[in-house]
């Protein structure tokens, strides 16, 4: 991918340190006003009232996003993105942690703790942002180690007997190492009211991340930046609400079939090494990101065991990137080699009341069989569960380029 620009020279702009938003949109630290294109930026204070990535939405005009299976976020920026349940149906807005791809809407529902900003930059970016950002990306870049010792420590609690607590400590570890862990726990308890059977049918949340960063020196202008995450979700997925079902605002109507539990892990683990070659700046970034899904909900939302459904999915991607940023009187050059693999594997299961761990076979007629597999022929015997098992591997590499001309000298 190929993208040349001719910058006419912008006027001079004084900045105030204190109201400086840097962002690395060009994959390079500029100051935000100084850029060409929409971005939007979330820092300090917006960041320490978000739970996950959905949040966003809530403080960022123009994006949106949409919830699905109740750990899956597709965000859609200006309107523009489908809208789809499966995990790997491809998003029109690329998302980014620390500059890796996540390449399903199930790894976008992120825990979100100790978060330096959120850049979200509006209107098609593949050249610069790489594949599925037709409409724009968004990136959520961590908190880096710090060179001066520092720590903070965040509790707070809430209704529906809410605990969120948040910590990290940051500082040198010699002269030219540092490092940074951070942590968070978050619980909750059913935000919905069922009013026809357990209550933890509503919805629980008890979610933990752990993240270690480790930054070293390893030359004059060379540095190692090793980052590694885990986090883990064993709550309940809230059950969904029938709308045929006379019910309250924050009602539900399920029976005990609706307390589906989640066993949701999620790991990762980069390595950014960047240098300075010559006028080039080099950086590469190789990545490790998967999760395994064991989790499920009542399917109908009706108090009797008509349907439940339940995935079990095991992902892992493979990610190197390669780029060289120059920059001169007349302009800059950003040149970049993207590889990437990855392999999922699913099963999805429905099934009609008590289900037999072993065979996989639910205890009454599944109602809505013929509807997904067609009729059943006369003579056989009723449907009582529908498995379906999905193997695929996806392999990319893409080239790309950026170069900016400005048409008269820069001014300084």
């Amino acid at each position: 991918m190929l993208a040349v620009s001719a910058l006419a020279p912008a006027a001079a702009q004084t900045l105030d340190p204190e109201d400086v938003i840097v962002v690395t949109a060009t994959r390079e630290a500029q100051h935000a006003r100084t850029l060409p294109q929409s971005i939007a930026v979330l820092s300090g204070d917006d960041l320490r009232a978000i739970d996950g990535a959905e949040d966003v939405v809530a403080r960022l005009p123009g994006v949106q996003a949409a919830i699905s299976n109740g750990s899956q976020t597709t965000f859609q920026i200006r309107g523009v993105g489908a809208v789809d349940h499966q995990a790997l149906t491809p998003s029109a807005a690329a998302v980014h942690v620390d500059g890796v791809f996540l390449a399903t809407n199930v790894q976008a529902s992120l825990l979100a703790y100790d978060l330096e900003r959120i850049e979200v930059l509006k209107g098609p970016q593949g050249a610069l942002q790489g594949r599925n950002a037709s409409s724009g990306s968004i990136n959520f870049i961590t908190v880096s180690p710090t060179h001066a010792p520092e720590a903070y420590l965040d509790l707070s609690y809430g209704r529906f007997e809410r605990v969120d607590a948040q910590l990290a400590v940051s500082g040198p570890l010699n002269e030219r190492v540092r490092g940074r862990i951070a942590a968070r726990m978050l619980s909750q308890e059913a935000a919905l009211d069922n009013i026809a059977g357990p209550a933890d049918a509503g919805g629980v949340r008890d979610e933990y991340g752990v993240r270690g960063a480790l930054e070293l020196d390893v030359g004059a202008q060379s540095t190692l930046l090793l980052r590694a995450h885990v986090e883990a979700d064993s709550g309940v997925n809230p059950a969904p609400r029938n709308s045929t079902l006379t019910l309250g605002k924050h009602e539900i109507a399920v029976g005990a079939d609706g307390v589906r539990g989640t066993e949701n892990d999620f790991y990762g683990i980069s390595l950014q090494y960047a240098a300075q070659l010559g006028p080039w700046r080099v950086t590469s970034l190789t990545a490790a990101d998967g999760f395994q899904q064991n989790y499920g909900f009542d399917f109908d939302g009706m108090p009797a065991a008509i349907a439940n459904l339940s995935y079990d999915r095991d992902y892992l991607q493979i990610s190197q990137d390669v780029f060289g940023r120059r920059n001169w009187s007349g302009g800059s050059a950003l040149i970049g080699l993207s590889l990437s693999q990855d392999a999922f594997e699913q099963d999805y299961l429905i099934w009609c009341g008590v289900l037999d761990a072993e065979t996989l076979a639910g205890s009454c007629a599944y109602p809505a069989a013929a509807a997904r597999v067609g009729p059943t022929p006369a003579s056989s015997a009723p449907v009582v569960s529908l498995l379906t098992h999905i193997e695929q591997e996806r392999r990319m590499g893409a080239l790309y380029g950026v170069f900016d001309f400005a048409l008269e000298p820069r001014q300084r």
